[in-house]
């Protein structure tokens, strides 16, 4: 595993690649994103390449939110500051807790998904509103296909295969989609970046 000195100088050799994108969010008031990306580099490939170094960071939960600088880019994450931080790095500010992050972005379908989707459930600790009265409490990012499996990325507690499934984890892990996709919390998948601006990677 990368020391902290380490992946903070990778976490900077990422700020680097993408100082070039450029973006302008409207304020959404959680009802959506309407964004402007203008972006010489492929920024879904950049939230791969970051999420990929942090496996194996433990996981803890009730994470604090991470707002920078990059040099301070958090090394224990729960499931919702973990994909916050992901897009905080890349300059994408989205909700903290995982219930506002399912009411963030434009719903989408899992046979569609490109990287960066967030896919969410309802978990052990399942929050309610009006929007969500089901509830969710976990979320997990897609990050394409490795090794021609359609994979997911996460910081998770315990194994996120099945609901039922206590086994201790801890710590951030790739997971196949079609696996977790059998979970019968399964609770639907946001897009957070457009997908007709943006390179899919």
């Amino acid at each position: 595993m990368m020391s902290k000195r380490d992946r903070a100088q990778e976490v900077n050799n990422l700020a680097l690649a993408i100082s070039r994108v450029r973006y302008l969010v409207e304020d959404s008031c959680l009802e959506g994103l309407r964004a402007t990306y203008l972006f010489r580099e492929g920024v879904r490939l950049n939230i791969r390449r970051l999420a990929r170094m942090c496996v194996g960071l433990p996981y803890k939960y009730g994470a604090r939110r991470w707002n920078g600088p990059l040099e301070e880019f958090p090394m224990t994450f729960d499931c919702s500051s973990f994909v916050h931080a992901i897009y905080k790095a890349v300059g994408v500010d989205i909700p903290m807790r995982s219930l506002e992050q399912a009411s963030f972005g434009e719903c989408t379908l899992c046979s569609e998904l490109l990287i960066g989707d967030l896919i969410f459930f309802k978990g052990d600790q399942g929050a309610y509103n009006e929007k969500i009265p089901e509830g969710v409490g976990h979320v997990l990012m897609y990050i394409g296909e490795l090794g021609g499996r359609k994979m997911v990325i996460g910081a998770c507690g315990t194994f996120p295969y099945y609901k039922a499934d206590k086994r201790r984890i801890g710590r951030v892990i790739l997971i196949d989609l079609a696996i977790v996709l059998r979970r019968e919390d399964y609770r639907g998948a946001r897009r957070i970046l457009p997908a007709d601006q943006l390179q899919s990677g």
